[in-house]
């Protein structure tokens, strides 16, 4: 977790010129301040200054990349001064006393792109994005304040009315990087960023201005790590936002639900995931499931999740995405390790598509869109369509978002499992449904670890339930079809 810590920095006094981008005060000492303010406090609730754009910018037509909670800013003067003619960067924080030593060596570095604004984000965010010169192109949020007691989470800096204003005030297609080593809080921005559905999700790795901050190289020194995410602005079309909704369907989370109910008729009933022969091979038994559920769930993630992310983008992203659909769904079919998983996934994707043709073509236009991929599938022999990269493609279709989508075909892993379990006796269903809900925290850190992967990515985690699940079609008896 987390903790505070103080630092000696020089303390200079609080009436910087008021309108000016930097301020002039000179050291009168070192004193230890708090790392935490209190942003509902009344004190950080009052008017903003905004800065003379004209005097801090030589080129206010430049973009503007936001830095929310820049802190001393060093690492942004270093990547202003590479980007010189670039960009402009206005780096925004709530702690004067903080700032003011930004303030006073971007001044000496005579860096005439950068802007540093005293102010809470969560008050003053419209009147500071609405006075910028230039367009922002860009926002990144790295290492907000964690505030981990239960009682100041209403502190954070990211609340679902932060998050729906920014993308009201952002462009569409603009990313927002968050940043942060508090897995709690990562965790807690990503499902408040889900919930505004005016974001989406990128696939993000690295540091986006590749220069790390001083929180970054302490938790890389003593060997923690980062969580990275980026958000896209994506607000619907006026009409959908009036309404509240994302498609003509008007029932995309209501979707959501059908299709991850166990009797949504996909037929995964039949597929038992490789358990079946992991149990008659002994390598299964019902003290050891958890961890055969576990596997299941990696292996899931690591391969098959590329795919459903890859095709829910393409989906949303283009009309006519049937070439782009197949041309994934060949890769898919290039990398299953074994026959019986390759055919089931075939079994289950054919499934999937009659069952939205007949369920959702009347509502939703472009589901016709999945009988000419399966038509064009056939003609080209490809064998079938993917259940993976079917279910990415319906999801889209429907409004579902990319990170609900992810999440639901994880869900679905283990659910399918554990309804395997209980028909092949290992467990009762009282215990399936323990163990499911148990699992809850390992699907979430899962889903945060893997996804929005591009299929570059996929791999198989899990080679021995792979040999396994390929013995299928041997076993003696059977009740499952892989």
């Amino acid at each position: 977790m987390l903790r505070s810590f103080s630092v000696k920095i020089p303390t200079f006094e609080v009436s910087g010129a008021s309108g000016s981008c930097f301020s002039s005060n000179s050291p009168s000492g070192f004193k230890r301040f708090r790392q935490h303010v209190n942003p509902l406090s009344m004190v950080y609730r009052q008017p903003v200054e905004i800065p003379n754009w004209m005097q801090c910018f030589a080129d206010t037509s430049l973009p503007i990349h936001l830095d929310i909670g820049c802190a001393r800013g060093k690492y942004l003067m270093d990547v202003a001064m590479s980007q010189a003619t670039e960009r402009n960067f206005v780096g925004v924080e709530i702690r004067r006393n903080v700032l003011q030593e930004a303030e006073r060596e971007a001044e000496q570095r005579g860096l005439k792109n950068l802007a540093f604004v005293h102010a809470n984000m969560n008050i003053h965010q419209i009147k500071l994005l609405q006075s910028l010169p230039a367009p922002v192109t860009s926002v990144s949020i790295f290492h907000p304040d964690p505030w981990m007691k239960k009682r100041h989470i209403k502190r954070r800096l990211v609340t679902q009315e932060f998050v729906e204003e920014m993308a009201r005030q952002l462009a569409n297609g603009t990313p927002i990087f968050v940043q942060t080593d508090v897995e709690e809080l990562f965790a807690y921005m990503v499902e408040i960023f889900e919930m505004s559905r005016l974001y989406d999700f990128a696939a993000h790795y690295e540091n986006p201005l590749g220069i790390p901050t001083d929180r970054e190289k302490f938790v890389s020194k003593e060997g923690g790590d980062i969580f990275r995410v980026k958000f896209i602005v994506d607000k619907p079309a006026k009409e959908a936002e009036k309404t509240g909704t994302k498609t003509p369907l008007l029932a995309g989370d209501w979707a959501l639900w059908q299709m991850v109910d166990s009797l949504y008729p996909t037929g995964g009933f039949a597929h038992s995931l490789g358990l079946e022969a992991a149990m008659q091979e002994g390598l299964v038994t019902a003290s050891s499931l958890r961890e055969f559920v576990s596997t299941s769930l990696h292996q899931s993630a690591n391969f098959a999740l590329p795919f459903v992310f890859s095709s829910h983008q393409i989906a949303t992203s283009d009309s006519e995405c049937v070439e782009s659909v197949l041309s994934l769904n060949r890769r898919a079919t290039a990398v299953y390790s074994n026959h019986v998983a390759r055919k089931a996934s075939f079994a289950q994707g054919s499934a999937l598509v009659r069952l939205a043709l007949s369920t959702y073509a009347s509502s939703c236009p472009r589901i016709p869109t999945l009988l000419a991929i399966q038509k064009e599938a056939k003609l080209r022999d490809h064998g079938g369509v993917h259940h993976a990269v079917i279910f990415g493609v319906v999801c889209a279709l429907l409004g579902i978002d990319v990170g609900s989508t992810q999440r639901m075909y994880l869900f679905m892993t283990t659910r399918d499992v554990l309804s395997a379990a209980t028909r092949l006796n290992l467990v009762g269903p009282l215990e399936a449904a323990k163990v499911q809900f148990d699992m809850t925290p390992l699907l979430e850190k899962v889903f945060l670890a893997k996804m929005n992967r591009e299929v570059e990515d996929s791999y198989s985690s899990a080679p021995v339930l792979d040999l396994v699940q390929a013995m299928h079609d041997q076993l003696y008896t059977r009740i499952f079809n892989s």
